[in-house]
């Protein structure tokens, strides 16, 4: 099952959200199947400290969780949205190993972590024009993000 392609594409999807989304890890496996990103959307997520923001979700996350959830079959919205093999919500450790897999597989250096997913995004948000406030971790939008704040993509 390690290489079926239901786990590819679990495992596809689950890193296009933490990058294309700014999740971080503990986040994304909370996310339950009614909580599946769409496209041109904002996710509502709930973070440390139980503050709330939204992300914009663009097109390859929402198109990646599709084909994941394609490939899963029918699932109840209460569902976790990423499964481990044996049909629980998935570990965080088991997310992390698969990341260092295809890390080592692709030839990236060790730093690319599921963190380091998150940092890119809030890296790539600020090159796209994106404001942040000095005190505020960019990739942290608030629940009503201002338009200067959304990538132009998003627009």
């Amino acid at each position: 099952m390690e290489n079926s392609p239901l786990l590819s594409a679990r495992d596809t999807a689950l890193f296009t959200l933490l990058y294309g989304c700014g999740l971080r890890i503990s986040e994304a496996l909370a996310l339950d199947v009614k909580d599946a990103p769409k496209a041109r959307q904002a996710l509502r997520i709930t973070g440390k400290g139980e503050k709330e923001r939204l992300v914009p979700v663009l097109p390859a996350v929402a198109e990646a969780v599709a084909a994941y959830l394609r490939l899963r079959g029918a699932a109840l919205p209460e569902e976790p949205l990423f499964l481990g093999a044996r049909g629980d919500r998935l570990d965080p450790g088991v997310a992390q190993k698969a990341l260092r897999t295809y890390r080592r597989l692709v030839g990236l250096p060790e730093s690319a972590t599921p963190h380091a997913l998150r940092h890119s995004f809030a890296t790539h948000l600020l090159g796209a024009g994106a404001t942040c406030a000095p005190s505020r971790n960019c990739s942290a939008m608030p629940a009503s993000p201002p338009p200067s704040a959304t990538p132009a993509s998003m627009r």
